[in-house]
């Protein structure tokens, strides 16, 4: 995923624009590209749903900006965990991985909190007068959901991309007008 400043070349023609113009309305608008991506990522750190934190704390800007063959400056933002694109996305019905099973008790053991022993899942029942589950069998049970019918994904991506867009515009604009008043346009 990444933020793009399109049509930079065509925006520096003409006998005006010497190597010197040239390369200070580059480094601005790179500079510029910057700052839009660090307001990407904490849109989409916003969306992320958090487990554990990993997750959230791994959104990340691009540590630099690269101009590309066609000479658009561009920044990513992304996250480098495997989990990231799942949890992204979803997930199809399908087997599950034993170390995505031990994920999986990671995440009923924190967020749903059921006991984690029979012993204490009798007292929880008798207490409740229904019956309290172990956490072993809640995540069987979890995991046998995400193996028949898959999961839906938390879109934070999608959802940062969208709370953030008038944010990323602004800062693109704002460095646009800035470069040009500082080479003296309008």
């Amino acid at each position: 995923m990444s933020i793009k400043y399109e049509g930079f070349q065509s925006d520096f023609r003409g006998p005006m624009f010497d190597g010197r113009t040239k390369m200070r309305a580059t480094k601005k608008m790179a500079e510029s590209v910057e700052q839009a991506a660090n307001v990407l990522k904490f849109a989409v750190a916003q969306h992320t749903p958090v487990n554990t934190g990993a997750l959230k704390n791994s959104i990340l800007a691009s540590g630099g900006i690269r101009i590309t063959a066609d000479r658009t400056i561009e920044g990513i933002v992304g996250s480098p965990l495997i989990i990231a694109p799942i949890i992204e996305l979803g997930r199809r019905p399908g087997p599950v991985s034993p170390q995505g099973v031990r994920g999986i008790a990671l995440w009923v053991r924190r967020k749903l909190k059921p006991p984690r022993t029979e012993r204490a899942a009798g007292r929880a029942t008798k207490k409740a007068g229904k019956v309290v589950l172990t956490e072993a069998e809640v995540t069987f049970l979890v995991v046998r959901k995400i193996i028949t019918q898959g999961f839906a994904g938390a879109a934070m991506f999608e959802a940062g991309i969208a709370a953030a867009d008038a944010g990323v515009r602004g800062v693109i604009a704002s460095g646009a007008r800035e470069w040009t008043q500082e080479w003296g346009g309008s």
